[in-house]
């Protein structure tokens, strides 16, 4: 959309995803409300050398007690966890993380013409809190946005039936 324009687009759905992930003085709807772009590169560089490691350190930082102990080096489902990880080949999702440091699709969003569906996870990990809705209700006054109350950063999969409808219906009005 940005590159080559809407004429041979019919309609646009995105889910829980912020125009731009990066979080400034002047931009506070990026990830968790305060990622900056040095933030999000450390976090890439660290996934590079030892995805495990950084994903249990997020998964840490955010964990209680229980969960903590579970997860630890020497514990069974840690050992586990870690070597799950280590056979996941995260290359590709490292690089789209790596290409939305620069990315910013707000100017393009609020001049997009052709219908907008817009789905928001109030429990995301990434997004909850921020004013998303209100920001693309605002810049793009012809979205239909859907927040999804009980969903994380994956509306799609907590609520696949009520997702299904919803895309279902927009498509049938719009595409």
């Amino acid at each position: 959309l940005q590159r080559h324009g809407s004429a041979r687009v019919g309609a646009v759905a995105l889910v829980d995803q912020s125009p731009r992930v990066i979080t400034d003085d002047d931009w506070r709807c990026g990830l968790f409300g305060g990622c900056s772009a040095a933030m999000l590169e450390g976090l890439i560089d660290g996934a590079r050398r030892d995805l495990a490691a950084t994903v249990l350190a997020q998964v840490d930082a955010a964990a209680g007690d229980w969960l903590r102990r579970r997860l630890a080096p020497q514990a069974w489902l840690g050992r586990r966890v870690r070597q799950w990880i280590g056979r996941v080949d995260a290359a590709p999702l490292l690089d789209l993380a790596q290409s939305l440091v620069a990315a910013d699709f707000r100017a393009t969003l609020a001049r997009l013409d052709v219908p907008l569906l817009v789905v928001l996870g109030a429990r995301s990990a990434h997004y909850a809190g921020v004013p998303l809705d209100a920001w693309y209700r605002g810049a793009v006054p012809h979205a239909q946005v859907s927040v999804y109350a009980r969903a994380g950063h994956s509306p799609h999969v907590s609520e696949p039936l009520r997702f299904a409808r919803e895309l279902q219906a927009f498509l049938d009005d719009h595409a």
